[in-house]
């Protein structure tokens, strides 16, 4: 016996990833690096979601929800101070079986405005099954979170073939596509979307290059369309144009909209240059 008390700390290590289990429970969206909240954004922005499925039926977990969620699961993070508790959210449903008495898959968010830098392991229990899945997790600065070489693409818009322009402004957006656009990581270096807005007296003389950056291991989703009043005079929305065709061989694409037509040619699609 030690002559005077004495303090033990225990401490939990990172062991290696359980990346399924009984019935292959596993990850269907858990991106290994998030980041930190922007300054000045809200956690209502500054969240990232982490999506899961549950295997065969055998492995369905009661869909019994309470205040925090499902009551049959429980989520933490071995490093609280990476982590805290209280920025992982209550755990819902995201497809239901068998009479919605069972949960097949399910989703959970955090928080980004609680976190810190480092390196956790995000653990989720199947409490009723008594199985798990792991997640090594590294909270990086904002930006810095799916750290690509970005390339950049040249985009020249012509609006010389419309014909009902109302003195209304007119909106190139241009958006991470990914996946249908589910798995942008916020804080990545990339951004999520970009738009270019003009005025008549902008398209009136002619054509108009601009550039947009990208990440070039993903798609990206171009949109065009015009700015109307909607219901206040701070409410405006933009009336989309569709796709008249797809891209042709120099990288053009056309949209039409109640007989207007609108050209964009990416100057640059097949050859962006990368930047150093």
């Amino acid at each position: 016996m030690p002559a005077e008390d004495v303090t033990i700390t225990a401490q939990i290590t990172d062991a290696d990833e359980i990346l399924s289990s009984d019935y292959g429970m596993g990850w269907t969206f858990a991106p290994s690096q998030i980041s930190k909240a922007k300054e000045g954004d809200s956690s209502f922005i500054a969240n990232q979601r982490f999506e899961l499925s549950f295997g065969s039926q055998q492995g369905f977990i009661n869909a019994s929800t309470g205040q925090n969620g499902l009551l049959y699961v429980d989520v933490f993070s071995t490093n609280q101070d990476v982590i805290p508790d209280d920025a992982i959210s209550a755990v819902s449903p995201t497809q239901l079986d068998f009479g919605n008495s069972r949960v097949v898959s399910a989703k959970f968010t955090i928080d980004l405005t609680k976190v810190n830098l480092g390196t956790t392991t995000l653990v989720f229990k199947d409490t009723d099954k008594d199985r798990i899945i792991t997640k090594t997790i590294i909270v990086k600065e904002y930006g810095q979170a799916e750290n690509f070489d970005l390339w950049t693409v040249s985009v020249t818009i012509n609006m010389s073939s419309l014909t009902a322009y109302q003195d209304r402004n007119f909106r190139i957006w241009f958006s991470d596509y990914e996946n249908l656009g589910q798995d942008y990581i916020y804080g990545s270096n990339y951004p999520e979307s970009q738009w270019q807005d003009f005025t008549w007296s902008d398209l009136s003389r002619g054509e108009k290059t601009f550039t947009f950056l990208y990440n070039p291991e993903h798609t990206f989703r171009v949109q065009v369309g015009y700015e109307y009043f909607a219901t206040s005079l701070d409410d405006y929305r933009y009336n989309n144009f569709s796709v008249q065709s797809g891209a042709d061989e120099d990288g053009t694409v056309s949209f039409s909209s109640d007989g207007d037509s609108i050209t964009v040619k990416f100057n640059s699609l097949n050859m962006a240059e990368e930047i150093q």
